[in-house]
C-alpha cells in the first residue's frame, strides 16, 4: 500500500521536533516531511504530492494564511489543515477561507493522528481516485464556511455566549434574515414569533442556530447550481424537512443531544454533493439529468458520468471539512444503511428513514434488513408518521 504523504509547517523548532516525536509510530504508515517555513513547504510540494499539510498560523514572513491560500491555488487536491492556539481566534476566522479543518494546539498525537486518519479514510472508503476526481476538477475544494466556523469556535469555548452567536450571525444581514424567516416557519412551531437573533438562540440552542447557519451558507455558496437545473428552493424544502423529520425520529427513541444534532445536521446536508456537482460541471450535470429522464436511475447515471456519486462527493466534503463522524456515515450511507455495518440505532437510521418518510417513494427507499437487523420494524412505521411536509418559504 502507498504511504499517504503530510506536510507539517511549523516556524518553532522546539515544535517540529516535538512533532517528529510525537508521529514517529506513524512513520510505518505515512511519509513526513517537516518544513520550518512557508517558503520550504512550497519547495518541498515541488518535489512531493502531499495528501495533506499541516501547518501553524502565526509565522514571520509567509505566514499559514498565505502559505495555504497558496497551497489552495498551486495544489487544490491538496487537504489543508491549520494547527494553532486557541487565544487566535480572529484568525482562525481568517484561516477558514483556505484551511478545511482547525486543529486546536495544545494538542496530543492522538488527535493529529485522529484528524488526519479520518480525511484519508474517508478517500479509501469513498473511492478515492475518481472522488478526488471530480472534486478537483470543480476547481478547488471547497471549504467551511466562515460564519460556520466562527460558531463552533465559539461553542468550542468553556461558556459559550447567546449574545455574541446572534452577534456573529447577524454580521451577515443576508444571513441573519433567512435564520429568522426559518425559525418563525412552521418547521420549527414555536409558539410565539421570534423578532431577534438573541431570541432564536435561546429558543432553539446553539448547536441547532449553527446548523442552520452551515445549511444556509452552504446553499448560498452553491446558489449557481439553480442555474444547472436543480431548483434550489426545492433541495432546499427537502432538505429541511428531512432535517426536522430525522430529529423528531431521534427524539422519540431518547437520543442524547449531540446524536440529535447530529442527526439534524446531516439530514440539512444530505444533497451537498448534488449542488456542488451542479454548480461546478454543469454539463456533465446535464448529461445525469438526460440520463434520468430516459429512465436511468439518478446514481447510476452519475456514476455513468463522473465516476462517482453525489452522495460520494457530499460525504467526501463533510469530512474534509471536520464535521462529526456521524454525520459523515449518516450521509455516505444515506440509501445504503446496511453497508455500513452499523448494527445500533445512529445518525444514520433516522437520516435513512427521513429521506424515506418524506419522498413518495418510501417503500423502495428504506432497507428492510437494515433495519431488521436494528429490531426496528416494530417502530418504523410510527417514525414514517413523524415526517415532516415540505412547505414554501
Amino acid at each position: 500500500m502507498t504511504k499517504k504523504h503530510i506536510v507539517f509547517v511549523d516556524d518553532e523548532p522546539a515544535v517540529l521536533s516535538g512533532l517528529r516525536r510525537m508521529l514517529r509510530p506513524m512513520r510505518h504508515d505515512w511519509e513526513m516531511t517537516f518544513a520550518d517555513s512557508g517558503a520550504e513547504a512550497l519547495t518541498a510540494l515541488e518535489r512531493v504530492t502531499a495528501d495533506i499539510v499541516v501547518s501553524d498560523m502565526r509565522m514571520p514572513g509567509m505566514d499559514g494564511y498565505e502559505l495555504l491560500s497558496t497551497i489552495k491555488s498551486r495544489h487544490p487536491d491538496t487537504v489543508r489543515f491549520i494547527l494553532s492556539g486557541q487565544s487566535e481566534f480572529e484568525t482562525v476566522v481568517k484561516s477558514s477561507g483556505v484551511a478545511h479543518q482547525y486543529i486546536s494546539k495544545p494538542c496530543d498525537a492522538d488527535q493529529i493522528q485522529s484528524a488526519i486518519d479520518r480525511a484519508l479514510a474517508l478517500r479509501g472508503r469513498l473511492d478515492n481516485a475518481e472522488v478526488r476526481r471530480v472534486v478537483s476538477e470543480t476547481g478547488d475544494l471547497p471549504v467551511l464556511p466562515q460564519v460556520y466556523t466562527a460558531l463552533t469556535n465559539e461553542l468550542k469555548g468553556h461558556e459559550p455566549s447567546m449574545s455574541v452567536i446572534g452577534s456573529l450571525v447577524a454580521e451577515d444581514p443576508a444571513l441573519a434574515t433567512k435564520v429568522l424567516r426559518l425559525v418563525n416557519s412552521s418547521y420549527f412551531g414555536l409558539r410565539t414569533s421570534v423578532s431577534s437573533l438573541d431570541q432564536a438562540v435561546t429558543m432553539l440552542g446553539l448547536s441547532a442556530v449553527s446548523s442552520l447557519v452551515l445549511g444556509l451558507s452552504v446553499f448560498a455558496q452553491w446558489q449557481d447550481a439553480g442555474r444547472a437545473g436543480v431548483s434550489m428552493q426545492g433541495l432546499w424544502n427537502r432538505s429541511i424537512a428531512t432535517a426536522t423529520t430525522a430529529d423528531r425520529i431521534a427524539t422519540s427513541e431518547g437520543q442524547p443531544t449531540p446524536a440529535r444534532n447530529d442527526a439534524y445536521l446531516a439530514g440539512l446536508l444530505h444533497a451537498v454533493g448534488r449542488l456542488l456537482l451542479a454548480c461546478h460541471l454543469p454539463r456533465d450535470w446535464e448529461e445525469v439529468r438526460h440520463q434520468v429522464l430516459e429512465g436511468t436511475p439518478e446514481q447510476e447515471a452519475e456514476r455513468e458520468v463522473f465516476g462517482a456519486t453525489h452522495v460520494d462527493v457530499g460525504a467526501y466534503i463533510l469530512e474534509l471539512w471536520g464535521l462529526p463522524p456521524d454525520v459523515v456515515e449518516a450521509v455516505a450511507f444515506q440509501g445504503d444503511p446496511g453497508s455500513s455495518g452499523s448494527t445500533t440505532f445512529t445518525p444514520l437510521t433516522a437520516v435513512h428513514v427521513a429521506l424515506a418518510a418524506t419522498d413518495e417513494r418510501t417503500a423502495e427507499r428504506l432497507d428492510g434488513g437494515y433495519l431488521g437487523n436494528l429490531g426496528a420494524e416494530p417502530r418504523v412505521d410510527d417514525w414514517l408518521a413523524m415526517a415532516v411536509e415540505e412547505q414554501d418559504e
